[in-house]
This record gives structure tokens, sequence and C-alpha cells, in this order.
């Protein structure tokens, strides 16, 4: 795996322990899954979760997000070669990634540093590096599109807002990230 990307972790209702990280092998950094069935002792699975041929000459700054519901699995990842973020949905028997969409098709700045959460649909947040504000969006499941894309903090400064997190308690969605809009990293 890559060294210097976070890797993401989630467990699915059997106790299988999915792991999402950016590979390392040539610096092409697509995203791949390591699977521990409970029980077992070691991961014996791995699928390519991204097959963009993401080739990046340095020590990129993000890694991929997963999240497990009700059967399915989601991720999202950032390409650094086309500068965006992707999402794709697939049920845990197929594990099959390649249906995936851009989390904001109509913008031409750099997505990067994605967080999802899985329920009905896909929730997303996200940086966007023109201006380093944080961004949701949604993604319907049924219709495979992205919906409801908005700028979420409420600041106008050019100053670093990274590692948005996105959670959910009852029907309230929660975002969190870091902002350094008074000279000093604060969590928003």
């Amino acid at each position: 795996p890559c060294d210097c990307c976070q890797p993401d972790l989630e467990i699915d209702d059997n106790g299988d322990v999915y792991v999402i990280y950016r590979n390392n092998e040539q610096n092409i950094r697509d995203s791949y899954i390591a699977v521990k069935r409970y029980g077992d002792e070691n991961f014996s699975e791995y699928f390519q979760a991204s097959n963009l041929q993401d080739f990046i000459g340095f020590c990129p700054s993000s890694g991929p997000s997963i999240d497990i519901k009700n059967g399915e699995i989601a991720i999202a990842y950032t390409s650094y070669n086309y500068q965006n973020v992707y999402t794709s949905l697939s049920n845990l028997e197929n594990m099959d990634f390649s249906n995936y969409i851009s989390v904001n098709p109509d913008s031409d700045s750099f997505q990067n540093y994605p967080y999802i959460l899985l329920d009905d649909n896909l929730h997303i947040v996200w940086v966007d590096q023109n201006g380093f504000d944080i961004f949701y969006g949604m993604k319907d499941t049924e219709t495979n599109t992205m919906l409801n894309i908005q700028k979420v903090n409420d600041d106008n400064t050019d100053l670093a807002q990274k590692d948005p997190i996105i959670n959910k308690n009852e029907d309230y969605l929660y975002s969190f990230w870091s902002d350094q809009r008074h000279g000093n990293y604060e969590i928003y």
C-alpha cells in the first residue's frame, strides 16, 4: 500500500473486515480492498476498487473511503490524474466497482479528501481545492446521479479546510472538518 495515504476500514454484519487503501505499484496508486473473513487470522481476498491507472509520482495526501450497510458496499476515492473524486456502489457478493461516477461533474476544480456514509442513499463530503471549501452531495442509488451538491462551510476565505467527515444520527446528517480561519486549526 501507499505509505502516505490513510486507509479506511469497515466491518460488515457478519464480522468480516474490509480495508480500502491506495496501492503503490510503480507509482500507480489505484484503490484496492483487502478482506479478512470473520474467524480467519489473515486477510485473504483482494479486489481492485478503482482502475484509472492513477500515476502519482509524489506522496499524495488523501486515501479512499468505504462504508457498508445492508449487504452493499460504497467507496469513494480521489484520482490525481483527473483531479476528481469518484464514487461507486456494489453489493458484497460481486465487489464490482466499474460503474463509478464523479461527485461533482460540473466542477473544473480539483476535488479531494472524500468521506462517505451509506444509508438509503450515499452521502459524500469532500474538499474542493479551489478555495479549499467543504462540499456535500448525495448519490441517489436508484438513478446513479449526484444530487443536492452544495458548499457546507460558511466562510469565504481561501484558508485550508480539510479532512471532512460525515455521520448520521436518526434523521440528521452531521459533518465535521478542520478549519484554519482563525489562524489555528479548529473543528467546525
